[in-house]
C-alpha cells in the first residue's frame, strides 16, 4: 500500500535512508524527489515539523528519526 500523505512518505524514506543517526533533511528530500516525485518544499517542511510536534518523528539538529 502505498503511503498517502507526505508525512507517511517521509517516514517511509527514513526508513529507507537506513542511518544510525537518522535522516537528514536534504535526504528525505531526495528520496522524495526519486521516489515519489514530490518536491513540495513547504508542504515537507511542514510535514516535518507537525511529525516532530505529535511524536512521530525525533529531531537532532537537522536529521530526522522516527520515534
Amino acid at each position: 500500500m502505498a503511503p498517502k500523505t507526505v508525512l507517511d512518505k517521509i517516514v517511509v524514506a527514513i526508513r529507507a535512508v537506513q542511518d544510525c543517526k537518522g535522516a537528514s533533511r536534504q535526504a528525505v528530500v531526495k528520496y522524495l524527489k526519486a521516489e515519489f516525485a514530490c518536491d513540495n518544499a513547504t508542504a515537507i517542511k511542514s510535514a516535518l515539523k507537525k511529525g516532530v510536534a505529535t511524536g512521530k518523528l525525533t529531531q537532532q539538529g537537522q536529521s530526522f528519526r522516527v520515534a
